[in-house]
């Protein structure tokens, strides 16, 4: 289940970085946004 999550999370951060990507420049609103969404992602599961 654990395992399960981290994959669905790291999908998610990998289309979330694409569509940032789209326009061939990730703005800065958008390289915050994606660092405290991969800093959370480090963060140890707890349910």
């Amino acid at each position: 289940m654990l395992t399960q999550n981290k994959n669905k999370m790291k999908q998610i951060l990998k289309i979330l970085i694409g569509a940032a990507w789209i326009d061939g420049i990730i703005q800065p609103e958008e390289r915050i946004y994606l660092r405290r969404v991969a800093h959370d992602f480090k963060k140890p599961y707890s349910p």
